[in-house]
């Protein structure tokens, strides 16, 4: 009988160790994993699994109000919130709801709620054909496995070691196509303004010039910029011939406090399009 015991306590010795250890120690996933935290609050809109971290003040009632919704590039991620570009523009109010991580869906999700809740007089959205994921929550994480949930027993359903189990042999359905989700967000965000200016943001890659990023306009991407005209500000051709390190915080798509200040100088005359129409 001693034995048998021994066996379990140490088995489950073992399996509180391995426990720790992924919490201590995450390793790698090969899906993308969001999850709760002081600063993160898991939730759904429109349908759609999101979460919320910092919530910009609301506008006080009669001042113009400008909403803007994104990812972490329109966020202003590792900048002070003063030069972050809509803390730059002049005559209205701006609420920055762009949240660190959003893919396509979950910015067309945040801009309908928001709207929903209190129209705006504009609405910026940014436009970033990479972020095409969608999620699926489970417990206190959201996972890029898109109606996949795993159906796991009470404390089961929070062991890493589960979870480190199903994300390792789940298969991961190919991602959404991105042209087509950024047709959606078009769509849904205009409707969802209710006739109020839409203006779209679309960011350029920062790890080569931007010569060549508009040499490389992928057919979707001309179509699009053919399709908004003067609605969309491109990135690309915002910065021109100047070296995107200049502009540039990382390799891939965040700007530095120069390229927030050209930025907001470019979203400028759209905010002083609502302020003549008051």
């Amino acid at each position: 009988m001693r034995r048998p015991l021994a066996v379990l306590v140490a088995l489950a010795a073992v399996l509180l160790l391995a426990e720790w250890t992924l919490r201590m120690f995450p390793p790698r996933s090969r899906i993308q994993v969001v999850r709760a935290a002081s600063a993160r609050v898991l939730g759904e809109e429109a349908g759609v699994a999101t979460w919320t971290g910092r919530v910009p003040p609301p506008c006080p009632a009669g001042a113009p109000r400008v909403v803007v919704v994104g990812t972490s590039i329109l966020a202003g991620v590792q900048l002070p919130r003063e030069q972050v570009f809509d803390s730059l523009l002049q005559g209205a109010c701006v609420e920055n709801h762009a949240e660190p991580g959003f893919q396509i869906e979950q910015v067309r999700a945040r801009a309908q709620v928001l709207l929903a809740a209190r129209p705006a007089d504009l609405l910026l959205v940014e436009i970033w054909p990479g972020a095409n994921l969608s999620f699926t929550r489970v417990g206190s994480a959201l996972y890029s496995v898109p109606g996949r949930a795993p159906r796991l027993p009470g404390l089961v359903s929070r062991s890493r070691l589960a979870e480190l189990a199903w994300t390792s042999t789940v298969p991961v359905a190919p991602a959404a196509d991105p042209w087509r989700q950024v047709d959606t967000l078009v769509d849904a965000t205009r409707e969802a303004a209710g006739g109020a200016p839409v203006r779209f943001i679309l960011p350029a890659p920062l790890h080569q010039p931007f010569a060549r990023t508009r040499a490389e306009v992928p057919p979707p991407h001309a179509s699009l910029a053919e399709r908004l005209g003067p609605d969309l500000l491109d990135m690309a051709e915002l910065f021109g011939d100047l070296p995107p390190e200049s502009v540039r915080i990382d390799p891939c798509c965040h700007l530095n406090a120069e390229g927030h200040q050209r930025l907001a100088g470019a979203v400028q005359p759209w905010v002083d399009g609502i302020i003549e129409r008051e």
